[in-house]
């Protein structure tokens, strides 16, 4: 999957990665994880990870990218404008 995002931005900087099992998630997510079932690539869970896809390597992981600070800091503005009247 690094790799690939690599190809994709023509960039070599890389977001922090996270590879889960569906056990696993409540290490990133807490006591109340995402179903993954639900899951879509591309979608922001709690403005903090962006859900890559899912990889089968005898078990299925879950991969995320966590948000650099300017991604999260811009979605919790566009979030509490859109909560204001």
């Amino acid at each position: 999957m690094a790799i690939k995002l690599a190809r994709e931005s023509h960039n070599d900087y890389l977001p922090e990665l996270e590879a889960v099992s569906a056990e696993e998630l409540s290490l990133l997510f807490g006591s109340n994880p995402p179903q993954v079932a639900r899951l879509k690539a591309g979608e922001v869970l709690r403005n903090t990870f962006r859900f890559l896809g899912a990889v089968r390597a005898g078990e299925t992981f879950y991969l995320f990218a966590r948000l650099d600070p300017y991604e999260q800091a811009d979605l919790n503005e566009k979030s509490s404008a859109a909560v204001r009247p």
